[in-house]
């Protein structure tokens, strides 16, 4: 679908950049290797590389993971320990800095900066040990907006940048049309509608796996399932795991979901490790 973000010399400038920088070998497992993967309006945005620990000729995915915190919060640091999980499965797990919603800056550049990883990680495949169409999105809250809103609302020039080959999604933020918070955030530059994964959503979609607490009131349960309906009817793959009695991101916390989280360790543990298992299932 046509983008609505963008313009022909940025699209021009992140082919050209992702293909002349130069990567440092990544990090073990446990330790990431700290690099930048874009430079936009004086902003430097790192990528931090969590590689499997055994090196073998396995063709492997990757996994770009993108933290929460509402679009305007949070860090990379975030995700590390999922990271960790999937480089130990064996994956190329990049966790990814993106630009916070301020006085300046609106979800719209954190999808800009999102959708230039993308290509960073494209770029460098070769080096990295994965191949270029097995980029999947792990995205935590706001996190899961950006990373459905790559396939469903686009990236700039969609022709060159297709978005994420397959979601992991985790508590996401999928129906923001009429969330008055993102529409602040927005600050005018577009409508939350423009914005949302859900009244998006088309054909193509990719392999999704939506992991959701049935209590979440920042994230209610019903718009993973309209998401995961919608994959489904255009006859696309959508795996929907539900966990009872728990809010937003897992927790056990269900008076007080958006700050004070108390996640289940069994039902996240049991959460992360059926998103990895869907991956391997897509590429085995």
């Amino acid at each position: 679908m046509p983008s609505r973000i963008g313009s022909p010399l940025t699209a021009v400038l992140l082919v050209v950049l992702a293909s002349c920088a130069t990567l440092p070998a990544g990090g073990a497992a446990g330790r990431p290797t700290v690099t930048p993967y874009r430079v936009v309006a004086g902003d430097t945005l790192k990528a931090h590389l969590f590689t499997p620990p055994v090196t073998d000729t396995t063709v492997r995915a990757a996994v770009i993971l993108l933290h929460g915190g509402g679009w305007s919060s949070g860090s990379p640091e975030w995700v590390y320990a999922a990271a960790q999980e999937f480089a130990r499965a064996g994956v190329v797990a990049i966790a990814l800095e993106y630009r916070l919603s301020d006085s300046t800056h609106t979800p719209i550049d954190a999808l800009e900066d999102v959708c230039a990883g993308i290509i960073w990680a494209r770029a460098h495949a070769d080096s990295l040990g994965f191949a270029r169409d097995r980029v999947a999105g792990y995205g935590v809250s706001a996190g899961g907006h950006l990373a459905a809103a790559t396939v469903t609302v686009g990236c700039p020039f969609a022709a060159l940048n297709r978005g994420f080959d397959a979601l992991a999604l985790l508590s996401p933020a999928l129906d923001v049309e009429r969330d008055a918070h993102f529409a602040r955030l927005l600050r005018g530059r577009a409508t939350g509608a423009a914005l949302s994964p859900i009244a998006q959503a088309t054909t193509g979609m990719p392999p999704t796996i939506i992991v959701q607490g049935d209590r979440d009131t920042l994230t209610p349960l019903a718009g993973a399932q309209r998401f995961c309906l919608n994959i489904t009817m255009t006859r696309g793959r959508c795996e929907l795991r539900v966990y009872s009695e728990l809010g937003h991101l897992l927790t056990r916390n269900l008076a007080e979901q958006e700050s004070q989280f108390d996640p289940d360790p069994v039902a996240r543990a049991d959460g992360l490790a059926r998103q990895i298992e869907f991956l391997r299932s897509v590429w085995p």
